[in-house]
């Protein structure tokens, strides 16, 4: 368990950082990775310190790993939002 703690402390920063900065620039997708690292985060404290004793909390992974897809489809949808592609004519 004492080796989960330095990673838990280095994403718990870096959602901190996040919100701190999505706050001064009013980013609402940043926002949302922001919530979408605390999801991660919650899940991982949980998992690591009840799994041991409770082998079904091992699902807790689910919402967890689904996080990330999030961050990406944020992400996306972001930077390309109202963005037509053209076709290219030759």
């Amino acid at each position: 368990m004492t080796r989960n703690v330095p990673p838990m402390i280095q994403g718990l920063g870096l959602a901190y950082l996040v919100f701190c900065d999505s706050g001064r620039a009013a980013d609402r997708p940043f926002r949302g990775t922001a919530w979408m690292i605390i999801v991660s985060y919650a899940r991982y404290i949980q998992l690591t310190l009840f799994a041991p004793a409770h082998s079904l909390l091992g699902m807790l992974m689910i919402p967890k790993t689904c996080a990330y897809p999030a961050v990406a489809f944020i992400a996306h949808t972001a930077l390309f939002k109202g963005k037509v592609r053209k076709k290219k004519t030759r």
